[in-house]
């Protein structure tokens, strides 16, 4: 039979150990609970980074306004001839013109009638419909025939710049304006050939000014 004092130490070792089991589940559940809390603070504070971040990308990267595109309402050919008179303007070409805006360019009504360009009698010049048309800059270019094309450009001024080069070497260089899918595009062509054999023998010469092709007139 066991002695008293046996009995009560096996007790209070028992009671022990069930103390210190409790006190470790204990900690166990507060350390938990804190991770969960840490963890949620984390995602609350991402998720607010992560909108203020979207948020000034999206009021600084606020696209510019389209560009307002010609309108369709102006004839092809009007808009052509507009076009020629402007440049010669700007080219000095002569007294400048006083030039009066169709309503169809400033988003009214079309303007009836043609517009006519510069050159010879003044008198109006209509340029066939179609995937494209073409108007020199400052007056009518050739109609038939052949000529070699030095450049193709969006802007007026880089197809400027290549002609005065080009002019100035001693070649007879002109700039047409091509009106392609509702856009104007701005030719540089040297010459003038009857046929396109003849351009095409022309072509080698003119290589090292930066020729690149023969082109039939009026296409």
């Amino acid at each position: 039979m066991a002695e008293p004092q046996d009995v009560l130490a096996g007790a209070l070792a028992d009671l022990r150990g069930r103390e210190i089991e409790r006190r470790r589940g204990a900690r166990d559940i507060w350390v938990s609970r804190s991770h969960v809390a840490a963890a949620a603070a984390g995602a609350c504070a991402l998720a607010l980074t992560t909108f203020g971040l979207g948020w000034f990308l999206g009021s600084s990267s606020t696209p510019p306004p389209a560009r307002a595109a010609l309108t369709s309402e102006l004839p092809r050919e009007e808009l052509l001839q507009l076009l020629a008179r402007i440049d010669g303007n700007s080219a000095g070409a002569g007294a400048a013109e006083s030039i009066t805006f169709p309503d169809a360019l400033r988003g009214g009504a079309a303007t009836p009638g043609a517009v006519a360009q510069p050159g010879g009698d003044g008198s109006p010049t209509r340029l066939e419909g179609g995937a494209s048309a073409s108007v020199g800059e400052a007056g009518a270019v050739p109609t038939t025939g052949f000529t070699i094309v030095a450049g193709r450009f969006d802007g007026l001024s880089d197809a400027r710049q290549l002609r005065d080069h080009l002019r100035t070497a001693g070649l007879d260089a002109w700039i047409a304006t091509e009106l392609v899918d509702g856009a104007p595009r701005h030719r540089v062509a040297i010459g003038h050939h009857a046929t396109e054999a003849d351009a095409a023998d022309a072509l080698p010469l003119l290589e090292g000014v930066g020729a690149i092709e023969v082109d039939r007139i009026g296409e």
